[in-house]
């Protein structure tokens, strides 16, 4: 199916899929533009150098990487937060005590492709949620 959209400044027809697909360039590319104003505000914002002073040799550690790693952090336990605690001893069970999908499924009385299935569902909820506490620090 044909869609009308604006691109470059001229109305052109394309296919639905390419629209979407636009669309979804598009984010993707805002997204990166707002980690990469975030991390040019901390680094701008806090200045910091810890200077270490070992045979007469100075290094620097940047505390940018620091910071931006506990800003994942914190987001990501808002987002675990927002989960059901079926949900969240799903994701838990697979990816911190590494448990297999048959294990899983074993502990819940459900069939491996469901536990599957629902993890897929769970991370994508907990992607879309990431990307908004994100945005919201």
């Amino acid at each position: 199916m044909k869609v009308k959209i604006t691109y470059n400044g001229q109305i052109i027809w394309v296919d639905k899929r390419i629209k979407e697909c636009l669309e979804h360039l598009k984010r993707e590319e805002q997204s990166r533009n707002r980690k990469i104003r975030r991390r040019e505000s901390i680094w701008l914002s806090i200045s910091i150098d810890i200077f270490i002073y070992n045979n007469k040799s100075i290094l620097t550690i940047l505390v940018e990487d620091y910071i931006i790693h506990k800003l994942d952090i914190q987001a990501l336990l808002l987002t675990l937060n927002d989960l059901s605690e079926y949900e969240r001893e799903l994701v838990t069970d697979r990816y911190f005590r590494s448990k297999t999908y048959k294990e899983i499924a074993l502990k819940n009385n459900i069939a491996i492709s469901t536990a599957e299935y629902r993890i897929k569902i769970i991370l994508k909820k907990m992607k879309k949620n990431f990307d908004k506490v994100l945005r919201d620090l």
